[in-house]
Order: C-alpha cells, then sequence, then structure tokens
C-alpha cells in the first residue's frame, strides 16, 4: 500500500541507494583522482577512466542493484507464502538448484549458451519452490521443521555443488567466489540473459501481493475470503524460485539477505503484504551494495567473498528467530 510514509522510506533508501553508488564508482584499488571518476560516468574520452568506471566499476554496481533486489524480494515473497520468519531463497534451498546447474555449467558437464543455462538455472530453483511448497501445505510441519527441511535442502545442493567442483578439479578463485557469492569479474552480459525472466517476477508481484494480505489471515478464512491458498502460495513460491535463480545467475550464493531484508521492511511499514513487497526489493538493493563495498574495499587490494559480509549480518538475526520458534 503506497502512502506518504512509504514514499518517504523509499526516497530515503534511493537517496542512500545514490550514496552507495558514488562511493562505488569513487572508491577502489585504481589510483584516480575524484574529478577523474566523476567525469568518467559523463565521458569517456580517457581510455584508464573508461575501463575503471564504465567497464568495472559500473556493470558491477548494476549488478549488486539487481541481485539484492532479487534477493530482498525473493526473500519477502517465500515469508510472506510460508507464513515462516525464517524464510530466505538460499536457506530455504531455493537458490540450490541455481547452484548446481551453474557448478554442472563450470566444470564443463554441461555445455550450454547463456540464454539456456540461465533458462535451466531458474526451472532448477523452480522445482525447488515446489517442493517446499509441498511441504508447507502439510499441517504437521511446524513453521521450525519447515526451515530445517529448508536448510537441508541447502546443504545437499552446496554438498552436490562441492563434489561436481572435486570431481572436476576446479577448486579456483572463481568457485570460492561462486560459493561465497561475488560481483567480481561480471560484466553486463552477465545481466541480459535474466532479463525477461525478472520482467515475468515483476509483472507477478503485484497480484501476488493482495493475495498474500488474505494468506496472512490463515488458509481456511482465505478461502472463505474467496481466495485460493494452494494457487496463491504456488505462484509467490515459483516467483520467488525466478528471482533466486536470476541472483545465483549473477553473483552465486548470498545468503541471508533475504531473511534479514523482510524483518526490516516489516519494522517500517507494517504488515500489508504489498508495502512490505514494495519495500523489501530497493532495500535488497541497498543491502547488497553495501556489504559489496565492504567485501570489495575492507581488504584491498584482496577481495572477499560479499556472502561472508551479509552473513554476519544475517546469522545473527536467524538465531535469534530460531530461539523464539523453537
Amino acid at each position: 500500500m503506497i502512502d506518504i510514509r512509504n514514499l518517504s522510506i523509499l526516497g530515503a533508501i534511493a537517496g542512500l541507494i545514490a550514496i552507495g553508488i558514488v562511493i562505488a564508482i569513487v572508491l577502489g584499488p585504481a589510483s584516480l583522482e575524484w574529478g577523474e571518476l566523476l567525469a568518467g560516468v559523463f565521458t569517456r574520452d580517457d581510455p584508464v577512466v573508461k575501463i575503471v568506471v564504465w567497464d568495472i566499476r559500473i556493470p558491477r554496481i548494476i549488478i549488486c542493484i539487481l541481485v539484492g533486489f532479487c534477493l530482498g524480494l525473493s526473500g519477502a515473497m517465500i515469508q510472506l507464502s510460508t507464513r515462516n520468519p525464517l524464510g530466505d531463497p538460499q536457506l530455504f534451498g531455493l537458490g540450490g538448484g541455481a547452484a548446481v546447474v551453474q557448478a554442472l555449467s563450470m566444470a564443463g558437464i554441461i555445455v550450454v549458451g547463456s540464454w539456456v543455462l540461465v533458462s535451466l538455472s531458474i526451472l532448477a530453483s523452480i522445482g525447488c519452490a515446489f517442493v517446499i511448497t509441498f511441504f508447507s501445505f502439510k499441517d504437521y510441519i511446524s513453521q521450525s521443521k519447515l526451515a530445517l527441511i529448508g536448510v537441508s535442502f541447502s546443504a545437499i545442493s552446496v554438498a552436490i555443488s562441492m563434489s561436481i567442483f572435486a570431481q572436476a578439479r576446479i577448486f579456483s578463485q572463481q568457485t570460492i567466489h561462486f560459493i561465497g557469492g561475488s560481483m567480481s569479474n561480471r560484466i553486463l552480459d552477465n545481466i541480459v540473459p535474466t532479463l525477461p525472466f525478472l520482467l515475468v517476477a515483476i509483472l507477478l508481484a503485484p497480484p501476488i501481493a493482495a493475495r498474500l494480505n488474505l494468506l496472512s489471515l490463515g488458509d481456511r478464512i482465505a478461502y472463505n475470503l474467496g481466495g485460493r491458498p494452494g494457487f496463491t502460495r504456488i505462484m509467490a513460491m515459483s516467483s520467488a524460485g525466478i528471482l533466486a535463480g536470476i541472483a545465483v545467475s549473477m553473483a552465486g550464493l548470498i545468503g541471508f539477505v533475504g531473511l534479514v531484508v523482510p524483518h526490516i521492511s516489516r519494522l517500517l511499514v507494517g504488515h500489508d503484504a504489498r508495502a512490505v513487497m514494495l519495500v523489501s526489493a530497493p532495500l535488497g538493493a541497498l543491502l547488497v551494495l553495501y556489504a559489496d563495498q565492504i567485501a570489495r574495499l575492507a581488504f584491498m587490494p584482496s577481495e572477499i567473498p560479499v556472502g561472508m559480509v551479509t552473513t554476519l549480518v544475517g546469522a545473527p538475526l536467524m538465531i535469534f528467530i530460531a530461539r523464539r520458534l523453537i
């Protein structure tokens, strides 16, 4: 639901994202002056500035924002549809299916074009989403048990991915960054195959949000009011799977963003599903953008996986929520 307060919150998030973009453009291992870097945004005359700004930093910024957008919105959909506060695309294993597909590609076991690879990754994520959705229908599955099932799926997928890397003997910086999540060495060509799927997920979000408000009242009440709880949950989890697959395809496994962001959104805008989803997407972009700056600059010129930074933020929150559920 859009009102003045929600618009002001979105404006504040947009302002913080703008500040993060400036930081990402200006700061880095390349010893260029502020004026040179800022001028490089508007002109491409200097070849060094062109490479640093347009070929390295701006593509990375765009990928950070898109990955965070996907993870934040995916986490909100999972938490709202399963009514589970521990919902997260990585913790619930949605990104695990995409991770296995990407690992098979990196190991050379499957050799396909980027469009087919992204499609397979997203289909694998949707498949994992269907499994979690199936368990969420069971009355005897509590919130904590559903979370444990999701964590088990995630652990299995990571183990399979690591086994694939071990069999192919490809333990490199690339594989480490994939398992931990990283935006380094990414180019805009990595984004293009994901855009049609992202558009589908964005178009599905508004009608799903309206239905999720009914679902928050409970399945029985939602059904009596004309809602279709099963269909709503399937659509929400499928969209979450699409978004998780996109994020993994672009940046690897980045955990806890989808866990943290919806909780912050609810603190800011309340429990209306439309408002939570509306704020979670840009808030996820904000979190990933700043986490990437920490990962990129903290040990400059070396980098750490951005997933390490998000884990340091999200793991304590997960422990706190889990203590309340168990």
